[in-house]
């Protein structure tokens, strides 16, 4: 801005303002004209402009009369120079700077501006050689709008203050020269997030999409996901790129001027902090990186009326629940890739696993000499699926690499996850341990919803919403409403199976909300309920197992093997009487096919307690026993073939899969010596259907 000399004082009549002329080419900067007329009149000031009014005079006679008398000079420049009016070197644009002397001016510079004029870049570098002028840059009309409007302010602020007719030449103070907070600087590297990267770039280069909600259980890496994907779109966002931290706000109404301070914009006077942040943002090319919105998510309709006013204004969220707007994409940010095992793939390939990566990565931080070999390699991908593949348990896991080798740290996370101790100081105090970042996550709840979390720790590979009902004492409606909430905080999992929708939780989460759940009041009773549901759904497995629908009823049970095997014990435990009903049900979900009745490789190793009281003679069975070479010669034992076998507790209510048809027991070998041999110890005849037998006198020793 320059300063021309003083006025002489005038009495003006109130109809008479202070008239401000606008200097620009018409067509190209239409719409900065109109935005820079409405901030002189919000100034109850005069704007002069060429098209306000047909004349009949010559245009160049036009623009010197207007310029003549008015007091202050605008200058908008973009990338046209103008023609020369006939008889002249220079255009009309050029004419209107060099007349304007002795006129404060404010000059304003429209960027990018790749095919601008050469003529005008002659005469921008003139300007700016000029002493006497200086001007600023803008993108957008809106930003013009408030710059004008600012610098008018203080331009009348000066005027006033030298009241005394002296002259004030002073260029206008910037104060929104600051520009939009940039984007945190990464300090570690990021790996195994390139296709999400472009996952989520892609989506906020589309037109159509305006909101992208980053979502996923705290620690799983949402925040610098989002920043990767700002710094590859920051050539699209022209107007800017401001990173709005969120983690210390707690009132959903501090949310947009913590928005407005990122992005540069000046509230101080203005109304309301969405007019401002609206006037402010305008038609530009924004994009608001929103970190941690969990906690303030009431402020969603405000973003929504922020999107609707601003068409070019492109948010991308981080938060543990969705907003709920329609204009919302959700991106779940899964865990990282879990590495195969060691035995079956080479070292090369398992070293290029994302989390195994990431824990070499972060280990040689603390321990530069870490390398990933065949002795450790089993143990450091057995960690990263203990934590299944959290960025933040295998960061906290792989900084305690200084005092432990990778088999002994595996040893401590197996007892406890609080094995993996603490992160970084520079880390936010919620990310300090893998406990805070679930209790954060977990204070964001209701009472009902953090209800309902802590009883679904009792269920083992997941639980259907019925089963959730019935064991947290809900009707099914509220506990699939609780559900759908709990999958939006991003604490639990929904997989679609063949069987229908499955919710589950990480590990990692269950580990810490079981803590929970122990400590309650009612937590005998809801272990009590759990093991009533899955004993009613082995009773009522019993008949369909034995007729047409045996294929279907096989894969439930099979989904439900962890939850049969938790009934076991705990009926084991408590009340020994029902498990015999539960125990041929986890046997049968343990069975390696369904064309066949014998259980399966993995059934006993579910349930210990059950495969101590189901085991048989022999290695192989159903089949053919003989005594060992110190037993020659005495009787052996004999299988011979019948109808069905003899369910192995008669009068139970076992289901009955757990038959092998063909054999039936006849007895043990009769001679002293059985004892000397490898059959071991003597055994019992096989008793008939009508034998009563319990769990504490099973048909054969433990």
């Amino acid at each position: 801005m320059s300063q021309g000399p003083r006025d002489e004082p005038v009495i003006r009549t109130p109809d008479r303002r202070l008239r401000v002329f606008v200097s620009s080419t018409l067509g190209e900067l239409a719409d900065e004209r109109r935005a820079v007329s409405r901030a002189i009149e919000a100034l109850r000031l005069t704007p002069v402009m060429f098209e306000l009014g047909a004349r009949p005079y010559p245009p160049r006679e036009v623009y010197q009369q207007y310029l003549a008398q008015s007091d202050v000079f605008i200058g908008l420049y973009w990338q046209r120079y103008g023609q020369p009016a006939p008889g002249m070197q220079v255009s009309g644009l050029e004419e209107e700077f060099d007349l304007s002397g002795a006129l404060p001016r404010l000059l304003y510079v429209k960027a990018p501006a790749a095919d601008r004029d050469p003529r005008l870049g002659d005469l921008l570098a003139r300007i700016q050689d000029d002493a006497s002028a200086s001007y600023r840059h803008f993108r957008t009309p809106a930003e013009l709008g408030r710059l004008v409007r600012d610098d008018l302010a203080v331009l009348l602020s000066e005027r006033f203050a030298a009241a005394a007719g002296q002259a004030a030449a002073a260029v206008p103070s910037q104060p929104n020269a600051r520009g939009p907070r940039p984007l945190p600087v990464s300090t570690t590297s990021l790996l195994g997030r390139e296709r999400a990267v472009d996952e989520v770039a892609g989506l906020l280069e589309r037109p159509e999409v305006r909101l992208v909600t980053l979502t996923g259980p705290g620690g799983v890496g949402k925040t610098r996901l989002a920043v990767a994907v700002g710094e590859r779109l920051r050539d699209r966002f022209g107007a800017g790129t401001a990173f709005v931290p969120l983690d210390s706000v707690t009132d959903s109404g501090q949310v947009l001027a913590a928005i407005g301070r990122a992005a540069g914009a000046d509230l101080a006077g203005a109304g309301a902090p969405l007019e401002a942040l609206a006037e402010t943002f305008g038609d530009g090319a924004w994009l608001l990186v929103l970190d941690n919105l969990e906690q303030v998510v009431q402020v969603a309709p405000d973003l929504g009326e922020l999107l609707a006013r601003c068409p070019g204004v492109a948010i991308l969220a981080t938060s543990r629940t969705v907003l709920e707007l329609r204009a919302e994409r959700e991106y779940p940010v899964p865990p990282l890739a879990l590495p195969a095992g060691p035995a079956t793939v080479p070292l090369e390939e398992l070293a290029s696993s994302p989390a195994v990566a990431l824990f070499v990565d972060r280990a040689r931080a603390v321990r530069p000499d870490f390398e990933l070999t065949e002795g450790n390699a089993a143990a450091v991908a057995e960690i990263c699926r203990r934590l299944e593949g959290l960025p933040l348990a295998i960061e906290l896991a792989a900084a305690r690499t200084r005092l432990l080798d990778p088999a002994a740290l595996l040893d401590r996370l197996t007892a406890s996850l609080d094995a993996l101790g603490t992160g970084a100081v520079d880390l936010p105090e919620r990310q300090r341990t893998l406990r805070a970042t679930v209790e954060w996550s977990v204070g964001l709840l209701e009472d009902d919803e953090r209800s309902l979390l802590e009883v679904t720790a009792g269920f083992t590979d997941g639980w259907t919403i019925q089963a959730a009902a019935q064991v947290a004492g809900l009707e099914e409606d509220r506990a699939l409403e609780l559900c759908e909430a709990l999958a939006r905080h991003s604490l639990v999992a929904i997989d679609s199976t063949e069987l229908g929708p499955r919710s589950r939780m990480l590990e990692t989460v269950r580990e810490f909300m079981a803590e929970r759940l122990a400590a309650r009041p009612d937590a005998a009773e809801v272990g009590r309920r759990h093991a009533g549901f899955y004993r009613a759904l082995a009773e009522q497995a019993d008949r369909p197992l034995r007729g047409p629908g045996r294929s279907e009823w096989t894969e439930r049970l099979q989904a439900e093997a962890g939850n049969l095997a938790a009934a076991v014990r705990w009926y084991l435990a408590h009340d020994r009487g029902p498990s015999r009903t539960c125990s041929g049900s986890c046997i049968c979900s343990g069975r390696s096919g369904t064309s066949g009745a014998r259980p399966g490789p993995g059934w006993s190793s579910c349930c210990p307690a059950l495969a101590r009281w189901t085991r048989r003679p022999g290695p192989s069975w159903p089949g053919r026993r003989r005594c060992s070479p110190a037993t020659s010669g005495t009787t052996r034992r004999r299988w011979r073939p019948t109808s069905t076998w003899r369910r192995f507790w008669p009068g139970s209510r076992i289901p009955s899969c757990t038959r092998w048809p063909g054999w039936r027991w006849r007895g043990p070998c009769r001679s002293p010596a059985t004892t000397a041999g490898r059959c071991g110890r003597r055994r019992p005849r096989w008793r008939s259907s009508a034998a009563k037998t319990s769990l504490s006198s099973p048909p054969w020793p433990r």
